[in-house]
């Protein structure tokens, strides 16, 4: 009932008492497909036969790839009406290039997925001490020079990075607060399972 889905989202977006809200929906796993509803055959392919039958008993077209004209037209509308705003954007983002050729050059590698060569990365770290020294310390000093050599390029750490020797030193800390900047490139991951997360959803650097 989609209807009663629409109405139960808008009225627990219109609570304004203070308080969280929860939307309880009873549910029948493989509605529409008799055979299966109601039971554990219905989460895997148990119902894969009785798919086409349950279209037409569900008034849905034969057609398994269907997309109605309400749905088309629903992002036609859509579209003309951020349409206006897209223009708006990409006109502050051209002045934005336009004042900051510098910055707009690295922007776009980083959008190209340009990065330097395997041996031009090499050639930006030198060859390290003849003595021995802990693997956190080469570690520092390689992922220093490799920072120098990859503007984009940055470190992340749930808090240590202190000891982990990870940071990139002089670039500052992302974020919003405490000093840090949205040109920082020393990241502080209170949850790595998070900041996994927001990588795989394209951190805006």
């Amino acid at each position: 009932d989609l209807k009663a889905i629409y109405e139960a989202v808008e009225e627990a977006k219109a609570n304004d008492n203070g308080k969280p809200t929860m939307i309880i929906a009873k549910t029948e796993i493989g509605r529409g497909i008799d055979e299966v509803a109601g039971t554990n055959a219905a989460h895997g392919e148990a119902g894969v036969a009785y798919v086409d039958e349950a279209r037409k008993n569900l008034g849905l077209p034969a057609d398994k790839w269907h997309v109605s004209d309400d749905t088309y037209k629903f992002f036609a509308d859509r579209k003309s009406t951020l349409q206006a705003g897209y223009d708006s954007w990409t006109a502050t983002y051209d002045a934005w290039k336009a004042a900051n050729p510098d910055k707009a050059a690295i922007l776009q590698d980083g959008i190209d997925g340009k990065t330097p060569s395997e041996a031009e990365l090499f050639a930006a770290i030198p060859a390290g001490p003849e003595k021995a020294e802990a693997t956190r310390v080469s570690g520092s000093a390689i992922i220093n020079d490799i920072a120098g050599a990859m503007p984009l390029y940055i470190s992340g750490s749930a808090d240590l990075h202190g000891s982990n020797k990870n940071y990139i030193k002089g670039a500052g800390d992302f974020g919003a607060d405490f000093g840090k900047s949205r040109a920082g490139r020393a990241e502080s991951w209170r949850l790595l399972v998070l900041a996994s997360r927001c990588f795989l959803e394209g951190l805006p650097l």
